[in-house]
């Protein structure tokens, strides 16, 4: 055993779990299981008509006017993708900060939590698709800002647009429905989030740390493979109780890999460039594979290798298929709705995007000091499918009003004041003498 090095580690699980699968038409073109985090929800009728009201002056009803306002928060999260829960919008507050580095940069932050007694566990996450996320949510204000009448107050550009990922994509989503706080970078700060120093991330985390929900034992950081190389840089400061990161399909830590597995002095330049940072981290690792990684057999050498020799906390999960893939929109796409803002969209595997949110929802449970909660969520019922029982409802209610109000006057003795005041305005009235002109003939 004394002779066994992380290379035969590595090796004996890859013949435990047989070589990674060669991509095929199959399994590539998975449309039926995959699913899109862009679409946009089909146009209700029933809301245009409300809005074409609206834009002709018309008064709404109660039940038109609370279901135009429904529209206008524009919370909706669609039903259509299998990975995202409905919560309810009033169950999440959003707050945006910036945070002040030692380099002098500002970097700015949504993070949403629930509205509810802390403490929770917190996640800075790490993804591209923010920035998506953040182009849709632009858009869809403008479009519902539109749409409101010139009397109206100006609709609030509130964290909710922005931070539209927290709720829109299953990463996100998975975290806040199960009472993780999320926390995302946007604008600058996600286009330059690999040029930030080493040296900014403690006052980052100091941030995080000081939100008051959050348990400062719960800690973590969540990164797609675009930021794997900074969130491992973020992971070697203290601050943080665990580290979850998709596995890097290119170079991390600005390195360029060898040509071939073959060039043995390549390749050991670049474990001892890798080995710098990774030796650093004292947190618990979770990093996510596919067995379709074109580099696995470098990241088993340079990356697994030294967290194995280094004896750190890592767990492993490997999936059949990447997590998504960046595809083209096309008109003849198979979603049922385009979508919108961005001339490509994230499309992702069902089984490896399930599998993905189960390990670190696991994870978190399992290395933070907090339990994770399911937030409640929004009525899967769309508004309008029950407007029929909804006007009954209402019907019933106000002749309930009616009827109290009926039985209130029958009992109902008047002051002195009271008294008087009908008797004058009796007097004043156009309808005095009616009983004398036309006397009752039943009697």
């Amino acid at each position: 055993m004394a002779n066994l090095d992380s290379r035969d580690l590595i090796r004996s699980l890859e013949e435990v779990l047989g070589p990674p699968t060669q991509p095929d038409e199959k399994s590539t073109a998975r449309k039926a299981n995959a699913f899109y985090t862009l679409d946009r929800e089909k146009p209700d009728p029933e809301i245009q008509e409300i809005i074409r009201k609206l834009k002709l002056g018309y008064a709404l009803s109660t039940e038109d006017q609370f279901l135009f306002d429904r529209y206008v928060e524009r919370h909706r999260i669609s039903g259509k993708n299998p990975l995202i829960q409905p919560i309810a919008p009033e169950a999440l507050t959003w707050v945006e900060r910036t945070v002040k580095t030692p380099s002098g940069a500002r970097l700015t932050f949504i993070y949403c939590f629930p509205r509810a007694p802390g403490p929770f566990p917190v996640a800075l996450v790490l993804d591209p698709e923010i920035g998506l996320q953040m182009e849709v949510g632009e858009e869809e204000y403008s479009e519902i800002v539109r749409l409101i009448p010139p009397t109206r107050e100006e609709l609030p550009f509130d964290e909710s647009y922005r931070g539209r990922y927290i709720t829109h994509n299953p990463i996100g989503n998975q975290l806040i429905s199960s009472g993780v706080v999320v926390v995302i970078p946007i604008e600058k700060t996600l286009e330059n989030l690999n040029a930030i120093p080493s040296r900014d991330w403690p006052a980052v985390l100091k941030f995080i740390r000081s939100i008051k929900v959050v348990d400062t034992e719960s800690v973590f950081l969540v990164s797609t493979m675009v930021y794997a190389g900074t969130a491992f840089r973020i992971a070697s400061h203290p601050e943080l109780n665990g580290l979850l990161v998709e596995e890097p399909e290119s170079g991390i830590f600005d390195a360029s890999l060898p040509a071939t597995t073959q060039d043995a002095v390549a390749m050991t330049e670049l474990r001892k460039k890798y080995q710098t940072v990774i030796g650093a981290i004292d947190c618990p690792i979770l990093i996510m594979r596919n067995k379709q990684n074109p580099i696995h057999r470098i990241n088993d050498f340079a990356l697994l290798g030294p967290l194995v020799d280094n004896r750190k906390k890592l767990y492993l999960s490997i999936t059949d298929r990447p997590l998504r893939t960046l595809e083209p929109i096309a008109p003849g796409d198979a979603r049922e709705t385009p979508a919108i803002a961005a001339p490509q969209g994230y499309a992702y595997d069902v089984e490896a995007m399930q599998k993905l949110v189960n390990r670190f929802l696991y994870f978190i449970q399992n290395n933070g000091a907090s339990p994770l909660r399911r937030l409640p969520q929004r009525s899967q019922t769309p508004w309008m499918a029950n407007r029929a029982q909804s006007a009954l409802n209402e019907l019933e209610r106000i002749e309930n009003l009616m009827a109290e109000r009926m039985q209130a006057s029958q009992t109902f003795n008047p002051t002195e004041e009271e008294q008087e005041f009908d008797d004058n305005l009796a007097a004043d009235s156009p309808f005095r003498g009616f009983d004398s002109e036309y006397p009752n003939t039943e009697e």
